[in-house]
Order: C-alpha cells, then structure tokens, then sequence
C-alpha cells in the first residue's frame, strides 16, 4: 500500500462504516495532481498505479510502448499492489486516468482485474488534451466485474473538480 500518500483516516461516513479510495495512474503528474486534490475533498486514501517496469521518460517512447499495449490487449505488471483484504474496505472508488489512444492505459486495467470489486461504486476522472472520457468507460465497465461504473468527467481544472463532487455529494 502506498503510505507515503496517507493511508490514515478516510471516509467512515457511509452507510455500511466502509472508506473511499482514489487510485489513479499518472505519467506526467497531470493526473496525481486532481487525484491528490480529489483525497482531500472526499476525505480518501490513495493509490498509485505504477508500472513495474517504468515507462520511458521520452513521450515519443512512451506512446510507442502504450499503443502496443492497448493494441495487445496487454495487462502490464504493476509495481505493487493493495492487499485483497485492503480492498474489500472500501466501498467507492474514484479512478483517475489520462486518456491514452482513446482509452485507458493498460496498467490501470491490471490492477481493476486483480482485485474482487462486485458490489463497489467507481467514478471515473481524466485528464487529456483533448479526448473525453466517454471511450474509457467500457474498458473500465468490462474490467470491473459487478462494480457499478459510472462514468464521471474529464478535469482541466480544480473549479471543475469542486463542481463535479459537489453535485456527487
């Protein structure tokens, strides 16, 4: 677990006594930025998604490396993972994500498909330059069995972020 990004408290306020929980995949700390924003507006812990094996810092690379990913279907493994146990202590997810060639990236699948998230809210968030969420929401739906998914909005600023939970709440 990622406890460099405050695993203490999170939100105990839900009818079943269970926590909210932001995880989001960063590559350029566009993303990081909202989510760590996000964790003090809902009172959550956080994850990060990393890779294990680190994307190159060079963009033209990376999107090499992320195209083939997405054109194999790939799962790429993950630097570390939540417990299962962990896990099952929340109850609402908030995923954020940068759009990368239409969808998610790749590592954010794997970590959905690691973890048992029947019966788990997920509001999704990203950041891109240009595309919107709505092509992501399937590929996040297939690879959260028995979660409900609802597709939440893509985020160029931290008015747009208040706005959007303060409607949530």
């Amino acid at each position: 677990y990622n406890d460099n990004n405050n695993n203490n408290g999170g939100n105990t306020n839900t009818p079943s006594g269970k926590k909210t929980l932001v995880v989001y995949f960063s590559k350029t700390n566009t993303t990081e930025k909202y989510a760590l924003e996000l964790k003090n507006l809902v009172d959550a812990d956080i994850f990060e998604v990393q890779r294990k094996e680190e994307y190159p810092e060079d963009y033209s690379q990376t999107t090499q490396i992320a195209k083939e990913e997405k054109d194999n279907n790939a799962r790429p493994e993950l630097k570390e993972y939540m417990s299962k146990d962990d896990m099952s202590n929340y109850d609402t997810i908030f995923l954020g994500f940068p759009i990368w060639y239409g969808t998610v990236p790749m590592p954010i699948l794997t970590f959905l498909e690691y973890y048992d998230l029947n019966g788990k809210t997920i509001y999704t968030f990203c950041t891109s330059g240009g595309s919107g969420i709505s092509g992501s929401t399937s590929d996040v739906k297939k690879s959260s069995q028995g979660a409900n998914v609802i597709e939440g909005i893509r985020i160029r600023n931290n008015d747009q972020l208040n706005d959007w939970i303060s409607k949530l709440k």
